[in-house]
């Protein structure tokens, strides 16, 4: 049986509304993109136990298609026993606590790193999954705009709580200590300590009262 009148043109435009290789490619590798995940803002859902390893949960919401083809914005699962990542070297390594409700960052490893986790050395990869939810590992301290840091000092390093009640402050003159109104300054020319109304100082050549505040390269007088 023949095709009746217009059969081959009407067969021409149901071609032409198929996609392209191309366009195909395209598709899958941005749904690859969509489903890959490299890091994320979190907040801490569960304080640390034991200090190693935490609870927390992303802080961005994940579109996801619908049958319909509209787009909703979903949470992901909290993440649970994800290791904290402290910095370190050198057999020294700076410590921080966790609270509910702190900012951080989670890190994906391209390779699942449970072998190395349990084992340390150079291991196998333990799946072959490539930046998987499981592999993610949280760095304390990032913070969104309404929780940026106050009194951030811009000519030395602190360690400090973000009250500034306690300071530990090294510049390039001192090193100073602070603990609500008492201090403690170690510079090129003398050691100083301040409580209260009562100034200390040492130099190379006397002990004595200080008349004047010493806080000067701390950003608090």
């Amino acid at each position: 049986m023949s095709d009746g009148p217009g059969s081959h043109d009407a067969a021409q435009a149901a071609l032409g509304n198929q996609p392209s290789t191309e366009e195909i490619v395209r598709a899958v590798v941005e749904a690859m993109r969509a489903e890959t995940f490299t890091s994320l803002p979190v907040i801490v859902t569960k304080k640390s136990d034991d200090g190693h390893t935490i609870s927390v949960k992303a802080a961005v919401k994940i579109p996801q298609r619908q049958d319909d083809n509209t787009v909703t914005y979903v949470e992901l699962p909290e993440f649970t026993d994800i290791p904290i990542n402290f910095s370190g070297g050198g057999q020294i390594t700076h410590t921080f606590p966790t609270a509910v409700g702190d900012e951080g960052w989670i890190d994906f490893s391209t390779r699942g790193h449970g072998f190395w986790r349990q084992n340390g050395g150079v291991q196998q990869p333990q799946d072959g999954e490539v930046n998987g939810l499981a592999s993610g590992r949280f760095r304390p301290g990032a913070r969104s705009d309404p929780n940026k840091l106050k009194g951030v000092s811009t000519t030395s390093a602190q360690t400090r709580t973000d009250d500034k009640q306690s300071l530990h402050d090294v510049s390039a003159t001192a090193v100073t200590a602070i603990r609500e109104g008492a201090a403690h300054q170690v510079n090129g020319m003398a050691v100083q300590t301040e409580i209260g109304g009562s100034k200390h100082h040492v130099d190379a050549q006397t002990i004595q009262q200080a008349a004047t505040k010493f806080l000067h390269n701390c950003g608090l007088g």
